[in-house]
């Protein structure tokens, strides 16, 4: 399965307490159990790209263009929890009816970090039920009778955006979003469906 994650560093970390920069959002992880973000990788380019982890419970404030912690000993050197939110991005959505609703491309979240909504890469949106989603290897299932619809008007940089687009840019998630659609429809061209076998005879 083709994976889309060509994505620049995100927003800053700067620590409260010294003022200082800390470095830059690399990834965005997800708890599977629970279905909310568990966490976010930091890299500093001055420190050769070293990548730490700071926990949500650590988090001050997911600001426009910075992404504010309380003390820089916040970012430990340890393993993240959960899978990396990016590696979810254009897998299909689909539900246990077997109907595939569109492409994952971004994730949006409440006050409590909890996804609450999935942006669709043809520009559609998912509220997710209050049972959530099941974000599987190579697919995310959702409850028989959910359906996408059109998304809501939201400003740059604004609490509702996705995820993603708030900690990469929309730019970047647009591009992403293009990506998975051309590759969509190269997969459902005439020439790429599989032909029906010929009847056995007999």
């Amino acid at each position: 399965m083709e994976t889309f994650v060509p994505l620049s560093y995100g927003l800053r970390v700067v620590a409260l307490t010294e003022g200082r920069l800390a470095g830059f959002v690399y990834r965005v992880f997800l708890n599977l159990r629970t279905g909310c973000i568990s966490g976010f990788s930091v890299q500093d380019p001055r420190l050769g790209n070293r990548e730490s982890w700071v926990a949500v419970a650590d988090v001050r404030q997911l600001g426009e263009n910075v992404l504010l912690v309380d003390r820089s000993s916040a970012l430990k050197p340890k393993p993240p929890v959960g899978r990396n939110v990016k590696d979810l991005m254009g897998l299909p959505v689909t539900t246990l009816d077997g109907r595939v609703q569109g492409s994952l491309l971004d994730v949006r979240i409440d006050g409590a970090w909890r996804v609450v909504e999935i942006a669709l890469a043809d520009g559609r949106v998912v509220l997710l039920p209050s049972q959530g989603a099941v974000f599987g290897r190579d697919a995310v299932l959702l409850p028989t009778g959910t359906a996408p619809e059109a998304p809501p008007r939201i400003p740059q940089g604004d609490r509702g955006a996705g995820l993603l687009a708030r900690i990469f840019g929309p730019e970047h998630i647009t591009e992403i979003g293009t990506a998975i659609l051309r590759t969509e429809k190269a997969a459902t061209s005439p020439g790429r469906r599989r032909r029906t076998p010929p009847p056995a005879r007999g």
